[in-house]
């Protein structure tokens, strides 16, 4: 089932505990800009959670670099780097994946922040939310 819906800030706690909710499914949660340019993704691997960006890395280094920093800060480092391909062009976007500790609260805080410091818009805007549950192995 896939669901897409515009959110606030205040529902990002709820929707962080659907998609870490314990039935044994593979599930996708996705927040964006309402402009879709700028976001990330979620993806609960049954006890393993990835946070993936894609990012045009040719037009958007700052971006690159900025992900990076934050993580790093952090303490953590990239669980998968690769270039991607996008049309015709093979090494178009990089991806960066990170895993997070599964807990709701640490998420629900990690997503706030990376839409205000990553996503560059404020705790008032509203955001784009997709939510994937049942995802193919």
């Amino acid at each position: 089932m896939k669901t897409t819906s515009v959110g606030t800030f205040d529902q990002i706690e709820s929707y962080v505990a659907r998609l870490l909710s314990p039935d044994k499914c593979r599930k996708a949660l996705a927040f964006f800009t309402v402009t879709r340019d700028r976001g990330f993704v979620f993806q609960n691997h049954v006890g393993e959670l990835e946070l993936t960006f894609d990012v045009e890395w040719r037009e958007q280094a700052d971006l690159e670099a900025a992900i990076r920093s934050f993580f790093a800060v952090r303490g953590i480092q990239p669980w998968r780097d690769y270039l991607a391909g996008n049309g015709d062009v093979p090494d178009a976007t990089r991806v960066l994946s990170y895993l997070v500790k599964v807990d709701v609260a640490e998420v629900a805080a990690l997503s706030a922040r990376v839409l205000t410091d990553l996503c560059g818009i404020s705790t008032s805007d509203s955001i784009v939310v997709k939510y994937w549950d049942e995802l193919p192995p």
